[in-house]
């Protein structure tokens, strides 16, 4: 079904992957073929996946057309993988990535065609993308992401990437390592990032539109909110490497995954009850057994409740949707759209983390918060009140050294408590300084040993977080 043009290679390839297509393909093939801008100037690249139901129908399509359109089969299945596919075979300078549910108006390669004449400094284009719907959820729907694009293209510093209707410089989308399938719908923010991390500038063109159609269906909306997802949570925990991952603010779900983690709860846990029965008096061995109750449910279930919370959190939002489409007015379907969708995210995030954690890449710490960084440029992260981190020891004998933010005091701090795998540090092991603390330790044999530490609460009353001791580094150095 392959079609070549035998002249000079066009300015544009547009790349249309035939999945999810919402049975708008020949719409939006139709709406391709009538651009303003000359035949000779742009090709259609058409990615066909190996389930396409259309194929009768494309034949019909293309022995009535001009030669202007290429077909080439793929055998994967997922759009932004055949946006991939799609651009390998593209001949044009420009490429055109768009989605086969959505048409472009007439004069969209002319407008864009104009506007990097006139702007030499853009790498690529995103245009405007105007939502078509049929029902109520259709129109909350689009009302969500409409207001997020919306704020990518004019607010956000970096998300300028639009994959629905984005055009770029071939030389620039290949500088950036172009779509990455393994990221799913994710791969969209992904290269967006990667444009910004090599200083390549997006533009937004509102005058070239598009209209993109919009169903509604939940269940559609629940498959492409796993995939962001999951495309999401593999490159937090893969892709340190691309150039734009420090540009990625992971999600609360990922940073606080490790309060989930099993034996490292279970370390603190043991480590509470413990300082408890040995508390000198009732004061404190409440605090401790107040902290060991804290970490009980993650010692004993993992993340299975706040799993269980999730889906069942999901499951309310869903029937309030319901509910808000047959009863609601405008605003109350609006907000409940996005109250569900919100749901679906955490419910899929914690999910996917859990995936991870049953292939062995778990969190390497518990009971410490999200990293922070003070004017001087100094990073820290506050740990509760009790906390435990995996730590990789050498065999015999070593030294662990932990320094403190530099605005804090460990010799300040009280009831300061070291374990080592269950074991209390003696103090002859423990030499704690204004802004150090460093622990003697000796290990049989190399391997991973976990670090529990415990102390009072310190007094900040305004923050509501439990805070115990901030660390700036900690690493495990030769014993002097």
């Amino acid at each position: 079904m392959t079609r070549v043009r035998e002249q000079a290679a066009p300015i544009f390839s547009v790349i249309i992957p035939l999945e999810f297509h919402r049975d708008r393909w020949e719409k939006c093939l139709r709406a391709w073929q009538a651009q303003t801008l000359a035949d000779s100037r742009y090709e259609l690249l058409l990615v066909m996946p190996p389930d396409f139901a259309g194929r009768d129908r494309l034949k019909v399509l293309l022995a009535e057309s001009d030669d202007s359109c290429r077909v080439v089969v793929s055998d994967l299945t997922h759009d932004i993988g055949l946006c991939a596919f799609g651009a390998e075979h593209a001949r044009g300078q420009f490429l055109f990535f768009t989605e086969a549910h959505c048409w472009p108006e007439p004069d969209v390669l002319a407008l864009c065609m104009k506007a990097f004449e006139e702007h030499r400094d853009w790498a690529g284009i995103s245009c405007r993308s105007l939502p078509v719907t049929s029902n109520r959820l259709a129109e909350a729907e689009a009302q969500m992401y409409d207001a997020d694009i919306l704020y990518g293209m004019t607010v956000h510093p970096w998300r300028k990437l639009l994959d629905q209707c984005f055009v770029t410089r071939r030389d620039a989308y290949a500088q950036c390592g172009g779509f990455k399938a393994e990221f799913g719908h994710f791969a969209e923010w992904a290269l967006a990032a990667n444009y910004h991390a090599y200083g390549l500038s997006i533009g937004y063109l509102p005058a070239a539109r598009f209209h993109h159609q919009y169903l509604g269906e939940l269940a559609e909306l629940r498959h492409f909110s796993q995939d962001f997802v999951r495309g999401e949570i593999r490159y937090i925990a893969d892709a340190v490497d691309e150039p734009g991952s420090n540009l990625i603010e992971p999600p609360d779900e990922w940073t606080s995954r490790g309060n989930n983690e099993r034996p490292l709860a279970s370390a603190i846990l043991k480590q509470e009850l413990r300082d408890a029965v040995s508390a000198a008096d009732h004061a404190r061995r409440r605090q401790h057994l107040a902290t060991a109750l804290r970490w009980l449910t993650p010692a004993i279930f993992g993340d299975g409740l706040p799993r269980a919370r999730a889906s069942l959190g999901e499951a309310a939002a869903y029937a309030r949707l319901r509910a808000a489409a047959m009863f609601g007015s405008g605003r109350v379907l609006n907000d409940a759209f996005k109250a569900y969708q919100a749901r679906v995210v955490h419910r899929h995030r914690l999910s996917s983390i859990a995936q991870l954690r049953a292939a062995g890449v778990g969190s390497e710490h518990c009971g410490l918060y999200d990293i922070e960084t003070l004017e001087c440029g100094t990073s820290f992260r506050w740990g509760e009140t009790a906390a435990a981190l995996r730590i990789h020891l050498p065999t015999g004998v070593s030294r662990i050294v932990i320094d403190s933010a530099p605005f804090f005091n460990p010799l300040t701090i009280t009831d300061l408590r070291f374990r080592l795998d269950g074991h209390a540090i003696a103090g002859e092991d423990l030499q704690i300084e204004p802004h150090r603390i460093a622990i003697n330790v000796r290990a049989d044999s190399a391997g991973s040993s976990i670090l529990g530490w415990s102390c009072s609460r310190l007094d900040a009353p305004d923050d509501p977080r439990v805070l115990g001791l901030p660390m700036a580094k900690i690493e495990v150095v030769a014993a002097t």
